[in-house]
């Protein structure tokens, strides 16, 4: 789980034949299912959120669902999760 203000949120992460599914929520919407399952080794990213109200602290959660159906891959590689706050400039 993840709390941080901002107006935009970006996780990285890398694609493999080993990954399997995730969901990901942010703040209270419904969980998001993903899939990190590719035929190649891929640095990427994972979930990208912008528009967010910058005056409001977001959660994001990430939860690793395991494989996918028919498949044997369960990893999860998260490389970083990222936070754009941008500032209305008054000039």
């Amino acid at each position: 789980m993840f709390r941080q203000i901002g107006t935009a949120i970006t996780l990285s992460g890398l694609t493999t034949p080993l990954s399997g599914a995730y969901n990901v929520t942010l703040d209270n919407e419904a969980p998001q299912a993903l899939s990190a399952r590719s035929s190649l080794n891929t640095s990427t990213i994972l979930f990208l959120r912008t528009g967010l109200d910058p005056a409001v602290a977001h959660q994001l959660t990430v939860l690793n669902t395991g494989a996918t159906s028919g498949e044997q891959g369960s990893l999860l590689a998260v490389g970083s999760v990222d936070v754009t706050h941008v500032v209305q400039s008054s000039g």
